[in-house]
C-alpha cells in the first residue's frame, strides 16, 4: 500500500487517507488496481493490468485510471456560491407572467 498525494480526499467522509491498492487474481492472472479510503472504506472500481502495479509505484495506466476514477467529482461546481433555487422566478416576473396567461389568446 502506497500513500499518494495525487489523490483527492475521500468524496464521502472527506478524509485524506486514501491509497492505491492492488490484488492479484490468480484465476485470470491479472492484477486488480483500485483506490480505497482507509477510514470509511469507500473504493473505486477495478482497473486491470498484467504487471504488478506496486513495482512501478502505481504509475501504470491501470493505476492512473484508478486515480482518475477517485479524483472525479461530477457534483463539484465551479461556482463557490451556487443559487439555492436554480430556475426560480422572481415575484415581479411571476406576476407579469400570470397576467399574460390570464388574457384570452389572440384569434384571427
Amino acid at each position: 500500500m502506497i500513500e499518494n498525494n495525487r489523490l483527492k480526499p475521500c468524496p464521502f467522509c472527506g478524509n485524506s487517507a486514501a491509497s492505491f491498492r492492488s490484488s492479484y487474481n490468480s484465476l485470470k492472472e491479472i492484477y486488480l488496481v483500485f483506490v480505497k479510503c482507509e477510514v470509511c472504506h469507500a473504493r473505486t472500481g477495478y482497473s486491470y493490468t498484467n504487471e504488478n502495479p506496486a513495482l512501478n509505484s502505481y504509475t501504470s495506466p491501470a493505476a492512473l485510471r484508478s486515480q482518475t476514477f477517485w479524483n472525479s467529482r461530477p457534483f463539484e461546481r465551479a461556482d463557490p456560491d451556487p443559487d439555492p433555487n436554480p430556475g426560480s422566478i422572481d415575484d415581479d416576473q411571476h406576476d407579469g407572467d400570470q397576467a399574460a396567461t390570464d388574457e384570452a389568446p389572440n384569434e384571427e
